[in-house]
């Protein structure tokens, strides 16, 4: 049973990481609305191809954390029952 709690404290973790990393990208992404930055001036970069692409990166964030959200769920039920089916055959 401490193997089991041992993984959901790491899966928890994990997702409490990524999911902050990715709330992190996402500010980033809206604070950049309207305006190239400076860094891809250089690079030639119109509004219009830097606003697609920031929408794209917004659009996959959100997947992302969708995704994200959604599997930690699986694995937590996931593990819950293999937890209770393991002190059932004890």
């Amino acid at each position: 049973m401490t193997d089991i709690r041992y993984g959901l404290q790491v899966l928890t973790l994990t997702y409490i990481a990524y999911y902050y990393a990715s709330c992190l990208q996402r500010k980033v992404y809206s604070s950049c609305e309207g305006k190239v930055p400076r860094e891809l001036e250089d690079q030639s970069w119109d509004l219009e191809t830097f606003e697609k692409s920031r929408r794209y990166g917004l659009d996959k964030n959100s997947y992302t954390m969708f995704s994200l959200f959604y599997y930690t769920i699986v694995w937590t039920v996931g593990l819950y029952l293999i937890s209770e089916e393991c002190l059932q055959i004890l």
